[in-house]
């Protein structure tokens, strides 16, 4: 009795140690097992940032709307970060059934701020979005020709009035918004405003960007 007596104290004792001491929890290593295995849909890698952008497109100039209301614009921008360094051009040019014949040309050295955001869509790749804001400056044409070129060589639409050509600085501000579902290609809307000695230009046009 003794015995079993000394052995339930024993047996007492070892558990009590046992409840006192602490749990001490170990980190679970999961570096191997999420390295080899991806969990429902493959890993996303996310395209690297575009440097480089190329746009081109066509819209109306509403302040030339009288006299030169199509626009062609283009551009071709460097991108560092927040930062766009860039050069552009818009053409503006009427489509008469006689003269005059008016082409309102500017060409555009710009620098300003872009912002760049990546738009999350449910069970598919993101899409992601570009804005920029540029100013700077530029060279500006006007020309009017009452003149043109036939098959039987040249044509003189008017005795009275001679073709001008006009230059003129100017200081450009343009905004870009591009929507870019696929990883080169994007679709986007060009606001501008250009002012100078002529009619001011201001009007939009919607482009297609491509970007590397």
């Amino acid at each position: 009795m003794r015995l079993v007596g000394l052995v339930a104290i024993i047996f007492l004792l070892s558990a009590q140690q046992l409840i006192a001491q602490p749990l001490i929890a170990q980190p679970l290593d999961n570096t191997s097992h999420s390295d080899n295995y991806s969990v429902g849909v493959p890993r996303y890698v996310p395209p690297p940032l575009a440097h480089y952008r190329l746009t081109f497109g066509m819209g109306l100039n509403a302040g030339h709307v009288t006299d030169a209301p199509l626009a062609y614009a283009g551009s071709a921008v460097y991108e560092s970060g927040h930062s766009i360094f860039g050069a552009g051009f818009i053409v503006s040019a009427n489509n008469p059934q006689q003269p005059p014949y008016n082409t309102l040309s500017e060409f555009d050295i710009l620098y300003g701020y872009a912002f760049d955001e990546t738009l999350a869509r449910y069970e598919s790749k993101p899409g992601f979005f570009h804005a920029s804001i540029s100013t700077g400056i530029g060279l500006e044409t006007y020309n009017q020709r009452w003149r043109h070129f036939g098959r039987r060589g040249f044509v003189q639409d008017s005795l009275f009035l001679p073709n001008t050509l006009e230059f003129s600085p100017c200081v450009p501000v343009q905004f870009q918004a591009v929507y870019e579902p696929l990883p080169y290609v994007g679709i986007g809307s060009l606001l501008f405003l250009s002012v100078s000695k002529f009619t001011p230009s201001y009007g939009a046009t919607v482009f297609l960007e491509a970007r590397y």
